[in-house]
């Protein structure tokens, strides 16, 4: 009998590495998630350490004060905006890994079910054959 070759090997294969591309490109995402999240995190705190406007005497320094916490306000949103993408792409990346394992895990499936079918016709031929010497044995022991 043949040797078994899976004859999708080469579409496992290639669904191997998107599967590969796709864990790669999570890891970046999740990456990024953490950076922004650390950013955000960071931007905030000086935010909330930027202090008050209470004590400021001249009107020139009140309004520069307001102008830094103001410019400290919009860097906290435009982090946490980011935060909010970035777990949005990590969202994607995650289906994307889903996908790929599954159809990694569809073709898998099929291999199995190719090796085993093969193996069950290896089974039978080698039964015939067998059948086949015994019978052509006996025959030629009773003649």
């Amino acid at each position: 009998m043949k040797r078994y070759k899976f004859p999708l090997s080469s579409v496992l294969r290639v669904r191997k590495i998107e599967e590969d591309q796709a864990i790669t490109a999570l890891a970046e995402a999740e990456r990024r998630r953490v950076a922004a999240e650390e950013l955000a995190a960071r931007r905030a705190e000086a935010h909330r350490g930027s202090g008050s406007t209470h004590g400021v005497t001249a009107a020139h320094e009140f309004l520069a004060a307001r102008e830094r916490r103001e410019r400290s306000a919009a860097a906290v949103l435009a982090s946490q905006e980011e935060v909010a993408q970035a777990r949005m792409a990590t969202l994607a990346r995650r289906a994307a890994l889903a996908s790929a394992a599954a159809a990694v895990g569809a073709l898998e499936h099929l291999d199995e079910q190719a090796r085993a079918e093969h193996a069950l016709e290896a089974l039978r031929e080698e039964t015939i054959e067998i059948d086949d010497l015994v019978t052509g044995r006996h025959r030629r022991g009773h003649r």
